[in-house]
């Protein structure tokens, strides 16, 4: 009882960052142009979010940032989609990169 009243602030803080009515969007990547995928069952602040947030990638270098790093990471021989292990890591694997 006494952990669930210490942590009931950062349990509301949490919950109003990971709400979709308030945070909603998110970019799909892969397509020529800016797409923004609302959740379906959002109500009309949601959808106003996730217009926000399709406005804010249209007015930021978002688009243009993606494509300089797919660019970097092909011309240094990671080729997007393969998979190796990561460095620091032993084992792991990371998608986007080959050995």
């Amino acid at each position: 009882m006494l952990g669930a009243l210490i942590a009931s602030s950062a349990l509301k803080k949490m919950r109003q960052r990971l709400d979709p009515g308030r945070v909603n969007g998110g970019p799909l990547l892969g397509l020529n142009g800016i797409v923004v995928k609302s959740h379906g069952g959002a109500d009309a602040t949601g959808f106003a979010s996730a217009i926000r947030v399709a406005v804010d990638l249209a007015r930021s270098d978002f688009t243009a940032e993606i494509d300089r790093n797919l660019k970097r990471l092909t011309e240094s021989g990671l080729k997007p989609g393969a998979e190796t292990k990561a460095e620091g890591a032993p084992g792991a694997q990371v998608q986007g990169a080959s050995e």
